[in-house]
C-alpha cells in the first residue's frame, strides 16, 4: 500500500487549498497562537510589559488596523491564521518546512514538482521578500513606539502584533511532523491517509487539547547567538543545530524541528524518507490499546509499537510511536486469508493522542518564547536630572537608563526619541 501512495503522489496534482499544509489554519494554529500570548511576557500575570508601552487593557487592548478592529490577542491570532492565505499561485506555505538534518539553504520543502519547493521555515521566517518577516515587524513595532499619532501608533501596533502572529505560525509548524520530514502530505489532507491536524482540529478532541495547550513546554535552548551568525537568534527555537542523526534529543534544549523529527513519525514517512529516527526494528516492544475503527465502525484489540529509547522516551515509559498493522481489521474478518496481507505500520488516533502530548505543549512554550524574545527589551529610567537657564527654563534633560534587559544583553547602536 505504502508504494502504492507512493504512486499517487506522481500523478495526484497538488493544488490543494491553503489549509492543507499545516495545523488547521481556522482553527489550531489561532487557539494555539492565542493560547502562546497567554503565557508570554504579554501577558498580565507575567508583569506590566504591555501597559509600560501605552497598551492599558493589555491583551484586551483594541488596535485599528484599516476597517479591521480587534485586541492584541486577537491581532496575533489573525496573524497566524492568515500566514496560510492565498491559493496555489500566491501563498507562503511552500515555505512552512524545515529539515533539520539539512543544510539550511536546502532545509526547505523538496519535492519531485519544483513549482511547490520552497525554502526552510526558519530562513524564510527572516527573508526580506517574507511581507510579515522578522525585520519588517520590528520596524512596525518602532513606528508604533514612535508615532506622533493614536491611530498610526494603533496601526502600527496592530501590524506588530499580527507579524508576531504570522512568525510564530511557523514555529508551529515545525511541532508537526510532516513539515520537519518533507512530506508535503496531500493525500493525507485529501482524506486519503487520516492525519495529526484533523485530530487535532476534531471537536471530539477539544477537551484534551486546550488541557494540552494549558500545560506549555517552554525551550531551554541558548538565544545568545544563531547556529549561523548571520541571523537573528530566533532561528534555535527552529534549529539549534545539534541532531546530527546520530544522537537523538529528547527534552527541550534542542530547536523545534529537532525534536519533532527525531520523535515522530509523519503519515508518509513511516520507515522510508531518509530519516534515521525514529526507528521500527526486531527490539521495538509492541503492546495493545482499544482501537475503535472508523471504517468498520468496530472497535477491536490493536497492536502498537512503543517507542522507549532513542529521544524522547515519556519518561521511560514510552508512548505509541505507530500501529503495527493498517490491515489488521481485515485480517481478523477474513482469517483464511490474514497470512496473504502485508502488515503496514500506520498512524491512528490512539496515536495521534500520544504524539499530542508531546507537540501541543511545545508548540506553545516555543511560540511563547519567541514572543518573549521579541519583546525582550526592557529599560529602567532611575534618575531624571533637568538643566535650566538662568531664567529658570528647562534646556536639557539627563536620564540614567538602566538595562532590565532579562537576557542581559547589551544595548547599543540605538538612539533615544
Amino acid at each position: 500500500m505504502r508504494d502504492t501512495l507512493r504512486a499517487l503522489l506522481l500523478v495526484l496534482p497538488v493544488f490543494l487549498a491553503s489549509n492543507a499544509w499545516a495545523w488547521n489554519d481556522k482553527i489550531t494554529h489561532r487557539v494555539l497562537s492565542e493560547k502562546a500570548a497567554e503565557y508570554s511576557i504579554l501577558a498580565p500575570a507575567k508583569g506590566d510589559y504591555l501597559r509600560k508601552i501605552g497598551l492599558g487593557n493589555n491583551l484586551q487592548e483594541n488596535l485599528v488596523l484599516g476597517s479591521e478592529a480587534w485586541n492584541v490577542q486577537e491581532w496575533i491570532g489573525l496573524g497566524s491564521v492568515e500566514e496560510d492565505a492565498g491559493n496555489v499561485f500566491t501563498a507562503h506555505y511552500y515555505n512552512h518546512f524545515h529539515n533539520p538534518l539539512r543544510a539550511w539553504p536546502l532545509a526547505g520543502l523538496n519535492t519531485i514538482y519544483p513549482f511547490i519547493n520552497g525554502q526552510s521555515s526558519l530562513l524564510w521566517a527572516q527573508d526580506s521578500s517574507n511581507p510579515w518577516s522578522w525585520r519588517k515587524t520590528r520596524e512596525h513595532f518602532y513606528s508604533a513606539l514612535v508615532s506622533s499619532t493614536d491611530a498610526g501608533r494603533s496601526e502600527s501596533f496592530a501590524r506588530t502584533f499580527k507579524g508576531v502572529g504570522h512568525i510564530i505560525h511557523l514555529i508551529q509548524d515545525a511541532a508537526q511532523p510532516a513539515h520537519v520530514r518533507n512530506d508535503p502530505h496531500p493525500l493525507d489532507d485529501m482524506g486519503v491517509v487520516p492525519q495529526f491536524e484533523n485530530w487535532a482540529r476534531s471537536p471530539a478532541h477539544a477537551s484534551t487539547v486546550a488541557s494540552l495547550m494549558a500545560t506549555p513546554a517552554f525551550p531551554s535552548v541558548y538565544l545568545g547567538a544563531s547556529a549561523d551568525p548571520g541571523y537573528v537568534p530566533i532561528t534555535q527555537l527552529w534549529d539549534a543545530d545539534q541532531y546530527n542523526g546520530a544522537n537523538p534529543p529528547g527534552g527541550t534544549g534542542t530547536g523545534i524541528s529537532e525534536y519533532t523529527q527525531v520523535n515522530f513519525f509523519s503519515e508518509d514517512t513511516i520507515g522510508w524518507g531518509g530519516f534515521p529516527y525514529p526507528v521500527i526494528s526486531g527490539a521495538t516492544p509492541v503492546v495493545t490499546r482499544g482501537f475503535s475503527n472508523p471504517l468498520s465502525g468496530t472497535t477491536y484489540p490493536r497492536e502498537y509499537y512503543l517507542k522507549d529509547c532513542c529521544g524522547e522516551t515519556n519518561g521511560g515509559q514510552g508512548y505509541l510511536l505507530a500501529a503495527v498493522d493498517y490491515l489488521d481489521f481485515y485480517r481478523l474478518k477474513y482469517p483464511l486469508f490474514g497470512g496473504l496481507l502485508p502488515k503496514i505500520p500506520v498512524l491512528d488516533n490512539n496515536v495521534y493522542g500520544d504524539y499530542a502530548r508531546f507537540l501541543i505543549p511545545r508548540a506553545v512554550g516555543y511560540s511563547a518564547a519567541l514572543i518573549d524574545y521579541f519583546f525582550r527589551i526592557e529599560m529602567e529610567i532611575s534618575e531624571i536630572a533637568p538643566k535650566k537657564d538662568a531664567d529658570g527654563n528647562i534646556t536639557e534633560v539627563t536620564l540614567r537608563v538602566k538595562n532590565g534587559t532579562q537576557t542581559g544583553e547589551a544595548l547599543s547602536g540605538g538612539r533615544f526619541r
